[in-house]
């Protein structure tokens, strides 16, 4: 109806602006442990039961310079995302009969973490330093390397429904707090994303 055309117009130009970067970002110190915690009850209060989702959070996790809110939306994404996945899969297997359909599940883990320069070596694109690390992983349908190649292309999706900017969005975000953003997948594998943001750093806007 009109207002569900509404709320869907105003978080597709909530999108395009962070996007476009001319959303705001409020950096400050932030606990990432407490954000996770939110993001993984919220979830969980919505999510088809037949999935499990889990956190992992390293105690004495440093404070990170963030903004929580684009933080949390970046999770939320890629659960959504994780979600998605499995829900491929439930749906190919009930298909096939294959019953019962448990077995699934997503985890959400934080840890503190110094790139040295073997890492550095390993995966070019990333800086030295220590690290807050999230990750964010399931045991879905998983992407070949034809999919991986796009998956961070503005307006490129595999879904019916849907803007195709959500990990646009999310790579945006992260390198706009310096950080790095990849993924770890293959078809039938399921789908591991891992973000690193920097303990402390600046609280300039690029």
């Amino acid at each position: 109806d009109a207002i569900r055309a509404s709320e869907r117009a105003v978080a597709l130009i909530r999108q395009l602006l962070d996007f476009s970067r001319r959303s705001p970002s409020e950096r400050r110190p932030v606990n990432l442990a407490n954000v996770v915690r939110e993001v993984v009850t919220l979830f969980s209060q919505t999510i088809d039961r037949r999935i499990e989702i889990t956190s992992s959070i390293e105690d004495g996790l440093p404070l990170a310079l963030v903004d929580p809110n684009q933080v949390h939306q970046v999770l939320m994404n890629l659960c959504v995302n994780a979600r998605d996945a499995i829900l491929e899969s439930l749906d190919a297997n009930d298909a096939k009969g294959a019953r019962p359909l448990t077995g699934y599940w997503i985890y959400v883990r934080a840890e503190n973490v110094l790139v040295d320069d073997e890492y550095c070596r390993l995966f070019p694109y990333a800086r030295k330093g220590r690290f807050i690390r999230l990750s964010i992983g399931d045991n879905g349908a998983g992407m070949d390397e034809a999919l991986q190649r796009r998956i961070f292309e503005p307006f490129f999706t595999t879904k019916k429904t849907g803007t195709g900017l959500g990990l646009a969005v999310a790579y945006g975000i992260i390198e706009r707090h310096h950080g790095q953003i990849r993924i770890d997948t293959a078809r039938g594998r399921g789908t591991t994303f891992t973000i690193s943001v920097p303990i402390g750093g600046t609280a300039d806007d690029d």
